[in-house]
């Protein structure tokens, strides 16, 4: 018996729970994974709308309408990212089918423009003004002035700040072991003389605990990334200012990367 004749060979959910399966066989970040279930619910929520169970019924035009459907809420870049998701699983699907008849439908929609415009770094005075809020004679205040200056020689993602050891840093030479870079892959970034400093003074503040974690909270847990320092905006892995009050006197600069204004909350963890 040919499966593909069998009631709900084609279930568009089930293929998506085997397409998630294989990219975590493949042992791709929980961020990678996450992406991908992101976007293919922003599809099959669309899907079930217009009664679309199943990958058979799907057409050209029905991902098309899809995509400008999507283009009301979301920018080029997440339209586009939409549309990279949904075609790594329908090829997914066609590679398992294995049926050299079968035409895929994307294959016929051509992947949404995106204008790529250069993100403006975070000027020197913002830069001032946050690090000059830190009181690095605290164990708080010692860490984030680290942080900041870390992440401005470095420019380290979030997740890869977060998860760094006390023995990935040396702190001599200043070279930093990043473990799980983009893709699990391992690289070595830099600090400079300033930020070498700032890190031994952090660490003569850092309790004796039983982590291993660079980075802690004054519980003595390891940082968690959804408290890093980062941009109101989501997604904008940039610093941000920790108190409003006491660092400016007026309505703040918004920020160069995303144009909006900055969070001025203090960084207590």
């Amino acid at each position: 018996m040919d499966f593909r004749k069998s009631a709900g060979f084609d279930d568009l959910s089930r293929w998506i729970d085997a397409f998630i399966l294989d990219r975590k066989s493949q042992d791709l970040a929980q961020g990678t994974l996450y992406f991908y279930r992101a976007k293919l619910k922003l599809f099959t929520n669309y899907a079930s709308e217009n009664s679309i169970t199943r990958i058979s019924q799907l057409t050209p035009d029905f991902i098309r309408a899809y995509l400008i459907d999507l283009s009301h809420s979301h920018n080029p870049g997440g339209v586009h990212a939409a549309y990279r998701a949904l075609k790594s699983f329908l090829t997914f699907f066609e590679d398992e089918l294995g049926d050299e008849n079968y035409l895929n439908p994307i294959r016929n929609v051509k992947a949404p423009k995106v204008s790529v415009h250069p993100l403006e770094p975070v000027p020197l005075e913002i830069v001032s003004k946050l690090l000059k809020v830190c009181d690095a004679s605290s164990f708080c205040g010692a860490r984030d002035h680290a942080i900041i200056l870390f992440l401005l020689d470095t420019g380290l993602r979030a997740s890869e700040l977060c998860s760094l050891d006390v023995d990935d840093l040396d702190v001599v030479g200043g070279s930093v072991l990043v473990r799980s870079g983009k893709g699990g892959k391992p690289r070595i970034a830099l600090i400079g003389k300033r930020t070498r400093k700032a890190v031994r003074s952090y660490l003569l503040l850092r309790p004796e605990v039983l982590t291993d974690a660079l980075w802690l909270t004054d519980d003595g847990d390891r940082l968690p990334i959804g408290r890093s320092i980062s941009c109101s905006n989501a997604g904008r892995n940039r610093p941000v200012c920790q108190n409003r009050s006491s660092t400016t006197s007026g309505a703040p600069s918004p920020c160069p990367a995303c144009g909006r204004a900055w969070t001025f909350t203090r960084f207590n963890v």
